[in-house]
């Protein structure tokens, strides 16, 4: 018999049962009440019920009063979440504890240790005597906790002031901008101010994003943001580091900073003087005068106006003096606004080729088609070319079958390309 037919069955049953009991019940309340009245009744049916339903209450409460089912139970429940939240809380933190210590190098335990201790001056004194290959590999939150314990110092003895000067250099740019946030979440007036006055002992460089962080963090009290915004902006023209600032105040209500800002704000360029300074950093970049090059395009920077065209024409003059260090900068900074292009992909070519690094430039032009910048076989023919040139004809067919596998058609200067190289191959034999 299937389950489907099982339960049709016992719900005919209980049905029939059911109607029976329910007949019979009535049959015997009525001849109750016409031979005996209705004390009969009350006997017979009504008080045996009200008996058993008395039971059942005092059952129940009895459970209740023995387990504390209906009042105590809420209260544990919260009880449990609270502990298991806490728990929760300390393992997150174990783990982090645990990632970090993985992620520390034998050289870095020591500085681990001392930084838990809270032994800041004993951190700064191994970070001075770290090997430069041990403090390049150095991890991030380290440096972070580290600043951030120097900023909530109440004061910094000379000797601190001392070797934090001594790594003067050494600490980056990235620790800095987390130790920044940090502060700023806690609204800690007197760290963000001393974690500026550390970046300046250090000489870590303050990105917009650092000092509009630091800002924030002097949102708390409006008299010391002004003195904050005042000092800040003595020592800086950028325009869109005064807007950052201005709509950091605004946000927080801080009105006085705000027109204070936008006060000593400096006039915009006019679309001539930026068009003839552009040509004028791409002037002195073909003249192998770099350091002009960078002091015009600083002083567009300053003005606030930099058009993507300006981050090109420097990206190619660090290229054409060969100062590739700055050039990835300038392009990583590029990366992070999105002025990204065509020419930009070719100025870093050249770089990748003037560096004689073909694999890494063949790699940089896989990302770039992937993200759609590269959209032509322009930038292949000219690694193509370089490859030729060097006589790196495996290399040649592996670039074409990537520049295929891109989605880039052979055109003509490709074949006129790979017939020039098997040529020179061909008389070189």
């Amino acid at each position: 018999m299937g389950t489907s037919q099982l339960l049709h069955t016992l719900r005919l049953s209980l049905q029939a049962a059911f109607l029976f009991f329910e007949n019979t019940v009535e049959d015997m309340a009525l001849s109750a009440v016409v031979s005996h009245g209705f004390v009969e009744l009350w006997e017979v049916f009504i008080a045996p019920f009200f008996a058993e339903l008395l039971m059942f209450v005092m059952a129940a409460l009895v459970y209740m009063l023995f387990t504390g089912f209906g009042w105590k139970q809420p209260g544990h429940k919260r009880a449990k979440i609270k502990e298991a939240a806490a728990l929760g809380r300390q393992t997150a933190s174990k783990k982090e504890k645990d990632a970090l210590a993985e992620e520390c190098r034998e050289a870095h335990l020591p500085l681990l240790i001392q930084l838990r201790k809270g032994q800041l001056s004993k951190v700064l004194e191994l970070l001075k005597n770290l090997s430069q290959e041990d403090f390049a590999t150095l991890p991030a939150p380290i440096i972070m906790k580290t600043l951030l314990g120097l900023a909530r110092a109440p004061s910094l003895s000379e000797e601190t002031v001392q070797l934090i000067m001594d790594n003067a250099g050494r600490l980056d740019c990235k620790s800095l901008e987390l130790a920044a946030a940090e502060a700023s979440r806690w609204r800690n007036v007197a760290a963000c101010r001393q974690l500026f006055n550390i970046a300046g002992l250090a000489l870590i460089p303050k990105s917009e994003r650092i000092v509009t962080l630091l800002v924030k963090g002097h949102t708390k009290d409006f008299s010391a943001l002004r003195e904050f915004v005042e000092e800040v902006l003595s020592s800086s023209s950028s325009r869109s580091l005064r807007d950052s600032i201005v709509s950091t105040c605004l946000a927080a209500g801080a009105t006085e900073a705000a027109h204070l800002a936008k006060e000593t704000a400096p006039p915009a360029a006019e679309p001539e003087d930026i068009c003839r300074q552009v040509k004028l950093i791409s002037s002195h970049g073909k003249d192998g005068n770099l350091e002009a090059a960078l002091s015009t395009f600083q002083t567009l920077k300053d003005a606030g106006t930099l058009p993507a065209v300006a981050y090109n024409c420097i990206l190619d003059a660090c290229v054409e003096c060969q100062d590739f260090k700055r050039a990835f900068d300038i392009f990583d900074e590029m990366k992070d606004l999105y002025l990204i292009d065509a020419v930009t992909c070719n100025s870093m070519l050249k770089a990748y080729i003037a560096r004689r690094d073909p694999e890494s430039a063949r790699e940089f032009l896989v990302e770039m088609s992937n993200k759609g910048i590269v959209k032509n076989s322009t930038a292949y023919n000219n690694l193509l070319h370089f490859l030729v040139q060097s006589g790196d004809m495996r290399g040649s067919w592996k670039l074409i079958d990537q520049m295929v596998a891109s989605g880039h058609a052979v055109n003509a200067v490709t074949c006129a390309i790979l017939l020039k190289g098997i040529q020179n191959r061909s008389q070189y034999r």
